[in-house]
């Protein structure tokens, strides 16, 4: 009986995290079912074959591959073969990976950023110009601050093995971005 109540309560916290990571994927773009499917490879910590991710995600076979194929398009999946079976498996962990998304995200929108800024010079209504100066103004703003999270992201998973001193320095570095940008700063 308790080892049934244990596997319930595994299969309710798997669903809290598929969850998770679905949301997480969803918000930037690339789609709730992307993100299930790599939040279950990163749960399983080793490489699957895709029935087994259908089964575990409870996705169609064709949900499942278009996932695994944009995963393994972002870098974040791996795909072995062995014998008649491909296996996939993640390539990076969860900071890692949301990283590799941000630089994704990043770089498909700035393409459209530079179509529209060179597409100002030729609107002549003066009230939709501004508006889309503005706009690129602000996305330049806004790619800084991506940057800048990836590189926090990058410095709190040298947090485990370093003192935290490094949590100083990155305090310290964001302080520095915000001053130069003209932003505030709001430490307690």
């Amino acid at each position: 009986m308790k080892s049934k109540m244990k596997r319930q309560s595994a299969r309710k916290e798997i669903k809290k995290i598929l969850k998770f990571t679905g949301s997480l994927t969803k918000q930037w773009g690339f789609g709730e079912p992307l993100g299930r499917v790599w939040g279950f490879l990163l749960l399983k910590q080793k490489p699957l074959r895709q029935e087994e991710i259908e089964k575990g995600t409870q996705y169609s076979r064709g949900l499942v591959s278009r996932s695994l194929k944009k995963l393994a398009k972002l870098g974040l999946v791996e795909i072995n073969r062995k014998g008649r079976y491909l296996y996939y498996g993640t390539t990076s962990s969860l900071i890692k990976g949301f990283n590799k998304m941000i630089q994704a995200f990043l770089q498909e929108n700035t393409k459209l950023v530079k179509e529209l800024n060179q597409s100002i010079p030729l609107i002549k209504d003066h009230g939709l110009k501004k508006c889309l100066e503005n706009m690129v103004r602000e996305y330049a703003l806004l790619k800084k601050s991506f940057v800048l999270l990836s590189k926090i992201n990058e410095q709190l998973l040298t947090l485990n093995t370093k003192t935290l001193a490094s949590a100083s320095k990155l305090k310290k570095q964001l302080e520095s971005f915000l001053k130069a940008e003209k932003l505030k700063t709001v430490w307690r």
